[in-house]
């Protein structure tokens, strides 16, 4: 029983991967105001090319995170649709956004190709792998 299980599992992944060759992740951090914020940005890869980007800054404090998260949510009550609004998630120190490109500044990267991402995050300052 125990083979079949394994077996079944080792299927599974050959079939579908394990996920990561889909993605490009870059991450990095920064000082700001003395406090450090580590970023993830999550590019998803439909063949070469960005499909979707997603986010996650982690804060050195709840109270600088929950700053930023304010900022978000205050933007969110003002904008007039719903399309406009930011998909932001805030718990404890990190905020996540599932569509990065809405508070990016550079909305082209959906698209762009893999080697493209790479070098627009690299600009910013982020390694990828």
């Amino acid at each position: 029983m125990k083979k079949v299980a394994v077996l079944g599992l080792t299927s599974l992944f050959l079939l579908t991967g394990c996920g990561s060759k889909n993605n490009v992740v870059c991450t990095g951090s920064t000082n700001e105001g003395g406090e450090k914020i580590s970023m993830k940005v999550t590019g998803s890869l439909k063949g070469d090319k960005i499909e979707k980007v997603s986010a996650k800054l982690t804060f050195g404090s709840k109270d600088k995170a929950k700053q930023y998260c304010s900022i978000f949510e205050l933007a969110n009550s003002m904008a007039s649709d719903s399309k406009d609004k930011i998909d932001v998630k805030c718990s404890g120190k990190s905020i996540e956004f599932k569509d990065y490109t809405k508070v990016s500044s550079d909305d082209s990267i959906i698209g762009a190709s893999k080697a493209d991402f790479i070098k627009a995050m690299e600009e910013q300052e982020l390694k990828c792998k």
